[in-house]
């Protein structure tokens, strides 16, 4: 997904496979979606006479900024539409969870940047942990 990402491709791999004109069967299933990956790697080098200039591409290329993961699509909003309303809260409501010496570990999709959260839930008191253990209260 990195060689995807410096070439400036989606990062998903779903999205990857299908832009390649692979077939995505058995999404999200790790057997499948290592072979997905070797699928696409081979995709990728024969774009290119030799692996060491699919390297040296992707190492000439800066990391794109296309905030792919700040922009949720359309199939994500539709299948948590009814989360989204159901678990809806107000600001105010935000500012007043109690979060104090709570670990949390920030996962997803956001429409701000990961920063401002992390900043924010620090500001209330929770400790942000870089991935799940048992130290871990909101995965």
């Amino acid at each position: 997904m990195l060689f995807a990402d410096k070439l400036g491709m989606p990062k998903k791999i779903k999205d990857l496979a299908e832009s390649l004109d692979l077939e995505v069967t058995n999404h999200h299933d790790p057997e499948f979606d290592a072979k997905l990956c070797a699928l696409i790697f081979g995709e990728l080098t024969d774009k290119y006479p030799s692996y060491q200039e699919l390297i040296r591409k992707i190492d000439d290329q800066p990391k794109t900024n296309n905030n792919y993961f700040n922009q949720p699509s359309e199939d994500v909003l539709e299948e948590n539409e009814e989360h989204l309303s159901n678990y809806q809260i107000t600001q105010n409501e935000l500012e007043n969870i109690d979060l104090i010496g709570k670990g949390i570990v920030i996962t997803g999709n956001f429409s701000i940047e990961r920063e401002e959260i992390k900043t924010f839930l620090m500001k209330i008191g929770g400790q942000i942990k870089s991935g799940i253990t048992g130290k871990v209260d909101f995965p």
